[in-house]
């Protein structure tokens, strides 16, 4: 299936380009919220690892946290503050509001690849307590709420 066939070069560039905002710039501005603000690593943690044995899951889940942060710090990302990373979320959630304004999908009336990437990132925000300032950013723009509904309908056909 080419999900772009419909899509001009032009359209195929901005979904480029919002497909790599999202994934090398938005995706850690998520994974810092979750992860390395501690009020909400716990609640991660316990979500994610709690299947650990309790003897050891304090060892082995700080290893995967000190592991993942090294990442984030190689990166780039994780080297500015807590306040400024959430501010650059904050920042993504808007613009793909902006862009999105009052169009079906991403780009347009016909789904492409680029919203099944948008739609991961919008639904995992809308329906996890995992990183709160972010899901409350994204609750404030009703065309992200309504485009989670309609690509959820899209994608599970109800």
């Amino acid at each position: 299936i080419d999900m772009h066939s419909h899509l001009s070069d032009e359209q195929k560039a901005q979904g480029f380009a919002f497909s790599k905002m999202l994934e090398e710039y938005f995706y850690w501005s998520l994974l810092h919220e979750r992860w390395f603000i501690d009020k909400n690593w716990e609640k991660l943690r316990d979500n994610y690892f709690g299947h650990i044995p309790g003897l050891i899951r304090g060892l082995v889940t700080n290893m995967i946290r000190n592991s993942t942060k090294k990442s984030a710090i190689g990166h780039g990302m994780s080297r500015h503050s807590d306040e400024q990373i959430i501010k650059f979320g904050k920042e993504t959630l808007k613009a793909l509001s902006d862009f999105l304004a009052q169009k079906k999908f991403l780009l347009g009336e016909t789904i492409s690849s680029y919203d099944v990437s948008l739609y991961a990132f919008i639904s995992s925000i809308l329906h996890s307590d995992l990183g709160p300032e972010l899901k409350d950013e994204a609750e404030k723009y009703t065309n992200l709420k309504e485009y989670d509904l309609r690509m959820y309908d899209n994608v599970f056909g109800h």
